[in-house]
């Protein structure tokens, strides 16, 4: 375990070191961040907060059930893209044979190359609330124990899923090579229909139960009910944490598949 870490520390080490000296991308994500919020916070005073409960007993405003979308989506969209960018990154400049034959794991190595970016990731998804709390007047109202309770068990659920689509991808992208389309459309589809802008039950028919259907909208519910003193929806949580428990092990294995297929065919470090 404790050799685990130390690759996934070293990886972070090695790309924040690379960004580091590429300073105007941090201030091109905060100010997009901040711009975001005020997008947002003036959108909210045309929207009747009572209107996006979505069933969670929520009494809050339309700019305070949108932070927790954003906040929350943009964690889980970088989660989504960032293996197989990585991967592909690597691909293209033909470091991928090289890392993958260190006495590292190859799925350790896989993860690793995105490790940083879901520690940013988060960092970033922090600051949108604490921008929403000091500029904007957002209150997280925790509801009692229960409420901390989700939030501890739904932040790490919320991840270890992410990160297996995250890494499944990253399998197609062994595989196929140029899946950027794909990645998009799944970043897209859980914008449209995970309940970051709008409650699902808004939606038509048919796409009302897609959307209450994918772990993303689970794991929306959960925090903004845990932060917004709503009702905690006990069988999303449980939900949620069986799919990031079953997600695991079916990532793994398309990632090793993948790999051994690469190899056979001699394609690992095509692009």
């Amino acid at each position: 375990m404790r050799g685990n870490l130390s690759v996934l520390a070293a990886f972070v080490r090695r790309d924040f070191s690379t960004a580091r000296s590429y300073a105007l991308p941090f201030a091109l994500e905060m100010a997009q961040a901040l711009v975001t919020l005020v997008l947002f916070f003036y959108l909210g005073t045309l929207v009747d907060g009572s209107r996006v409960s979505g069933g969670l007993g929520l009494q809050t405003s339309y700019f305070d059930f949108a932070l927790i979308g954003l906040a929350l989506f943009e964690i889980v969209q970088v989660t989504l893209v960032s293996f197989a960018l990585k991967l592909r990154r690597d691909q293209e400049t033909g470091t991928i044979e090289a890392l993958l034959v260190t006495p590292a794991r190859q799925t350790l190595v896989v993860i690793g190359g995105a490790a940083y970016d879901m520690v940013r990731a988060t960092l970033l998804g922090a600051l949108m609330l604490v921008l929403g709390v000091v500029l904007f007047g957002f209150r997280p109202t925790l509801s009692g124990p229960d409420a901390v309770l989700a939030l501890a068990a739904a932040a790490p659920a919320t991840m270890v899923f992410f990160a297996a689509v995250g890494i499944s991808l990253a399998a197609f992208t062994i595989v196929f090579k140029e899946t950027t389309a794909m990645v998009s459309f799944v970043a897209v589809g859980l914008a449209l229909f995970g309940g970051v802008y709008y409650p699902v039950d808004v939606l038509p028919a048919g796409l009302d139960s897609l959307a209450q259907a994918l772990p993303f909208t689970w794991a929306v519910d959960v925090f903004r009910a845990a932060l917004l003193g709503g009702d905690i929806p006990a069988g999303r949580l449980f939900l949620l944490i069986g799919a990031a428990l079953a997600a695991i092990p079916v990532a793994v294995a398309l990632l090793h598949a993948a790999l051994v297929h690469a190899k056979r065919t001699g394609t690992l470090a095509q692009y």
